[in-house]
């Protein structure tokens, strides 16, 4: 498929929703990045997740993800999450690759 078919076929299917797990200090100019994906419509902001309820809290609330949570297992059987940005310690993770 070339590249141009690739591009028109997530035109259609809308923007995909994101998780980022790991809301620590270096998470922050990574939400921002996904922050200018959701301003052109590329991306959504789905959950902030981290071991420390109030972090992942403050990082939805400040980068605009819909909601906040702690269990990685749930996050990543929601299935309005089509992408995972992982940004934690390995102690968040038992496998940080999924």
């Amino acid at each position: 498929m070339s590249q141009t078919g690739t591009r028109d076929q997530r035109a259609r299917s809308g923007p995909i929703g994101v998780a980022v797990i790991g809301c620590g200090s270096i998470a922050h100019s990574h939400f921002a990045a996904w922050q200018r994906l959701v301003e052109v419509g590329a991306a959504r902001l789905e959950i902030a997740c981290d071991n420390d309820l109030a972090r992942a809290e403050a990082a939805a609330a400040r980068y605009g993800a819909r909601a906040a949570a702690t269990d990685l297992e749930e996050v990543v059987s929601r299935p309005e999450i089509h992408a995972i940005e992982t940004r934690s310690a390995r102690s968040m993770s038992s496998n940080p690759s999924l």
